[in-house]
């Protein structure tokens, strides 16, 4: 089972289908669901899909991008040890970032796998993102080969 959407969409109405939400609540103010986060984490869950809102008082970038809140929060924090999965990357609250952009922003914060599912040219974009800047490469296949060993792992439990 995969939860969604960490670490929730709880304080805002907006649809991240539709635009980037914004919630105000401080990491403080976020304890008692990021609790709940974890208590079913322990029992039943191996995968966590991330939530494209922004949570400004943690961090001025969607989650799904967030380092803080992916790696320090979620993985180091909560003590997460599943898979980190993003929402879809060709959401409309992505939509001022790149396919390429999204993806590397995905991994470097710390998602396993990315999704994207409403643009069939997203693929190649990515490709192509790296392609261009081959200065990237380096740091795209070190998280790409912790990904790999996370999904790896989880295999080996089921």
């Amino acid at each position: 089972p995969c939860l969604k959407h960490f670490p929730g969409h709880g304080g805002v109405t907006a649809d991240s289908h539709r635009i980037l939400p914004r919630d105000n609540r401080s990491l403080e103010d976020l304890s008692s669901q990021l609790k709940i986060f974890q208590k079913l984490f322990k029992k039943y869950l191996t995968c966590v899909m991330t939530a494209h809102v922004e949570f400004s008082k943690i961090e001025k970038k969607p989650a799904t991008f967030s380092k803080k809140i992916l790696t320090q929060i979620l993985r180091n924090k909560l003590k997460f040890k599943g898979l980190i999965v993003s929402d879809d990357i060709d959401m409309k609250a992505l939509k001022h970032y790149s396919p390429g952009e999204s993806f590397f922003s995905s991994i470097k914060a710390g998602c396993d796998v990315v999704i994207t599912c409403q643009n069939l040219d997203s693929p190649l974009k990515i490709i192509n993102y790296f392609k261009n800047r081959p200065y990237q490469k380096d740091k795209i296949k070190k998280e790409l080969s912790r990904a790999s060993k996370r999904i790896e792992s989880l295999k080996k439990k089921l």
